[in-house]
């Protein structure tokens, strides 16, 4: 039992310290960290582009089986 204790102890000091580490590599970080190049409006106006012209190609590629499948209807071929 002492030794899980033990264990326990030396793991949750081994957290504390790489926690201490960790928050003064975010920092330096921070400091050092150049602005940003990118305005966040023009990342946004991008996500909205690509979104569009993937629903745009899901859509035509449903209008096109849908009439490929009208077209199959009437032909007298099933699938």
């Amino acid at each position: 039992m002492k030794a899980i204790l033990d264990r326990a102890a030396a793991f949750l000091f081994a957290l504390v310290a790489a926690n201490c580490f960790a928050v003064q590599a975010i920092e330096e970080g921070a400091a050092n960290a150049p602005e940003p190049t990118v305005s966040v409006v023009w990342v946004i106006v991008f996500l909205l582009v690509f979104v569009g012209i993937c629903a745009w190609i899901g859509i035509a590629i449903w209008r096109n089986e849908r009439k490929n499948r009208v077209a199959d209807q009437q032909n007298g071929r099933s699938s």
